[in-house]
C-alpha cells in the first residue's frame, strides 16, 4: 500500500511540474469565501475575501453585468482590464495590484490586494486637515504613482482621495481604474446609456480643460494633483458649490485664493497646478501639443526640497502617519472602513434584471480570466506544501488523501 501511495505522490509531483508551465489558473468564486463587506458603489460591491487554495486575504470588487449594460460600454471594462493586467505584471509600490480576474453569470470579479488602512478621504475628515509635511509625503507617492501610469501612457482621470488605500505601513496605493484612458489625449466625456455626452470625472477634480469639453492630456492629472494637495492641506476642495453648473463656472473662471496659512513653497506648488491654461500649467511639458506631464519639474520644486526619492519609492521613509489597526492579524481589520458596510452580511447581491442577447454575447466574448505572477507563485507554493504534506503522510501512514481538486489550470 505504502509503494502504491508513493507512485500517487510521484504522479502529483508530475502533474504539478506540468501545470507549471500554464500561464494562468482557473479561479472561481469556489475559491473565495467572503469575509466582509468594505464598500459599496454604484457598479456593484467590494469584499474582504479569503482564498482557499493559498489561504490569503484579498480585496473583490464584484461589478454587476446589468450595472455595466446600463451604465458603462464593454471598452470602458477592456481598458480598465488592460490596465490592472499591466500593472499586475509590473507592479508599482503606490498602485493596487490586480491578483485575479473571472466572471460567473451575472458579475465580473476583480481580485486585488487588500490594504487595511481604507481610504484616504476617511483619514482626512478625521483629521479635519493633514499637516504640510503629511500632505506632502501622501502627495508625493501619488505623484509617482501617476508619473510611473503616464511613462505607460495611461491618464487617470479620477484622482480624488477616495481612490487613494492606505497600507497598514502608512504608504498610499491608487485604486480604481474605471475612468482611465489609454493614450496621450483623451476625450472629456463618455456616452451615457441614454446616449448622451458625460463629462468624465468627479466634478470637483475636473480640470478646466474638461468643463470647456476640449481634447484632453496627462496635464488633467496635474491639475487634480493640486486639488488633492489643496484638499489635504485645507479639509475642502479649492472650489465648491452645491450646484454643479456653478461649481464648474467656479473652476473654469474663477480665481484660485490660498489659505494664509500656507509656506510660500507650497502657495508655489499648488498655485502653479492649479493654473487654468493646461499650456501654462507647472508640471506640463513646454510647448507639448498634446499637455503631456513633466513631474522631474515638479519634484525639483522647492516644496519637495527635503524629500528623498528615491527612498520614497522605495517605502523606506517613515509614513507621517500610520493607521490603527484593531485586529490581531491586520490582514483581517476592517475597522478603517465604513461599519455601515463591515456590519452588513457578505452576500453577492441577486441578479437585477436580464442581460439583453446582445450584451451576453458582449460578455462571453470578453477576455476575463487573468491571475497574476504573484498569484501563480503563491498558489505554486501551497501545491508545493500540500505535496510536501502528502509525502510526509505517504511516509507515516502510507496513504495519501485527495488533492486533485487544488490543481486546475487553464489549457
Amino acid at each position: 500500500m505504502a509503494a502504491a501511495a508513493e507512485e500517487v505522490v510521484e504522479g502529483m509531483i508530475t502533474e504539478l511540474e506540468v501545470a507549471e508551465t500554464e500561464a494562468l489558473y482557473y479561479l472561481s468564486m469556489d475559491d473565495f469565501t467572503l469575509l466582509r463587506l468594505v464598500g459599496r458603489g454604484g457598479y456593484g460591491k467590494v469584499f474582504q475575501v479569503r482564498c482557499t487554495l493559498n489561504n490569503q486575504v484579498y480585496a473583490m470588487k464584484v461589478v454587476d453585468k446589468a450595472s455595466i449594460e446600463r451604465y458603462r460600454s464593454m471598452g470602458n471594462i477592456a481598458t480598465e482590464l488592460a490596465i490592472l493586467r499591466t500593472h499586475a505584471e509590473a507592479r508599482h509600490p503606490f498602485i493596487l495590484g490586480l491578483e485575479c480576474a473571472f466572471q460567473s453569470a451575472s458579475k465580473l470579479h476583480f481580485v486585488m490586494e487588500y490594504v487595511p488602512g481604507g481610504m484616504l478621504f476617511a483619514h482626512l475628515r478625521s483629521h479635519d486637515m493633514f499637516t504640510e509635511k503629511m500632505a506632502r509625503f501622501y502627495a508625493a507617492e501619488v505623484l509617482l504613482a501617476l508619473e510611473h501610469l503616464h511613462m505607460l501612457s495611461i491618464i487617470y482621470r479620477d484622482l480624488k482621495p477616495e481612490n487613494v488605500l492606505i497600507c497598514a505601513d502608512g504608504n498610499a496605493k491608487l485604486c480604481d481604474f474605471g475612468l482611465a484612458a489609454i493614450g496621450l489625449t483623451a476625450s472629456p466625456t463618455h456616452t451615457s446609456a441614454s446616449g448622451r455626452p458625460v463629462l468624465v470625472g468627479t466634478t470637483e477634480y475636473m480640470a478646466p480643460e474638461v468643463l470647456r469639453r476640449m481634447q484632453c492630456g496627462q496635464a488633467v492629472d496635474v491639475w487634480a494633483l493640486g486639488v488633492l494637495l489643496y484638499e489635504m492641506m485645507t479639509g475642502e476642495a479649492p472650489w465648491w458649490h452645491k450646484e454643479q453648473k456653478e461649481l464648474q463656472r467656479k473652476i473654469a473662471h474663477t480665481k484660485l485664493r490660498l489659505p494664509t496659512w500656507f509656506t510660500n513653497e507650497a502657495k508655489a506648488l499648488v498655485r502653479g497646478l492649479l493654473t487654468k491654461d493646461p499650456a501654462q500649467r507647472l508640471g506640463v511639458m513646454p510647448n507639448s501639443p498634446t499637455f503631456q506631464s513633466d513631474f522631474p519639474t515638479l519634484k525639483s520644486h522647492p516644496f519637495f526640497r527635503h524629500l528623498n526619492w528615491r527612498m520614497l519609492l522605495a517605502c523606506k521613509l517613515e509614513a507621517p502617519f500610520v493607521p490603527t489597526l484593531t485586529a490581531a492579524d491586520p490582514n483581517l481589520d476592517v475597522s478603517n472602513f465604513d461599519s455601515k458596510y463591515t456590519l452588513e452580511a457578505p452576500v453577492l447581491s441577486p441578479l437585477r434584471r436580464p442581460l439583453s442577447t446582445d450584451m451576453e454575447e458582449q460578455f462571453e466574448a470578453l477576455s476575463l480570466a487573468y491571475s497574476s505572477p504573484d498569484l501563480r507563485d503563491s498558489l505554486r507554493d501551497s501545491l508545493r506544501d500540500s505535496v510536501r504534506t502528502s509525502r510526509t503522510s505517504v511516509s507515516s501512514r502510507g496513504s495519501i488523501s485527495d488533492s486533485s481538486d487544488m490543481l486546475r489550470f487553464k489549457s
